[in-house]
């Protein structure tokens, strides 16, 4: 993984407040934030096709994994996308919780460690996530 991190920020599209928390941390952090839906995405876009280029040029694949994104097409997809780049050595994939534990995590990417961002320690969490994303 090179040096410098580039993030895919994955979201279900009822957790904007919390996904723009993450992004916004992650762009005031430096880190450079290479897709996100709500800052990447404009009318008549091919969102597969723009989905395609930021998975193509993150470098960590983020998924806010809440009890609403689980059950998301879209979020699902574009987990097991990054997980084959994962398999691949292309990308880090990071899975990170919100209100659910870990036993909601597709089977196939129940291994990795999927840090928590709690309720009442979620400055501390990001924070932390933060480091691990620079490494």
């Amino acid at each position: 993984v090179p040096a410098a991190p580039k993030v895919f920020l994955g979201f279900g599209s009822e957790d904007r407040a919390v996904s723009d928390r993450i992004a916004n941390a992650l762009n005031d952090a430096g880190i450079d934030v290479v897709f996100y839906a709500p800052w990447d995405l404009e009318a008549g876009d091919s969102i597969p096709a723009r989905i395609g280029e930021g998975l193509d040029a993150c470098t960590h694949f983020l998924t806010l994994w809440t009890q609403t994104s689980r059950f998301k097409p879209w979020v699902k997809e574009e987990a097991f996308a990054a997980y084959m780049k994962r398999v691949r050595g292309e990308v880090k994939v990071l899975i990170v919780r919100h209100g659910t534990d870990a036993t909601t995590i597709p089977s196939l990417m129940g291994h990795l460690l999927s840090p928590e961002l709690g309720t009442d320690t979620f400055d501390a969490d990001l924070a932390e996530l933060i480091r691990t994303i620079r490494g």
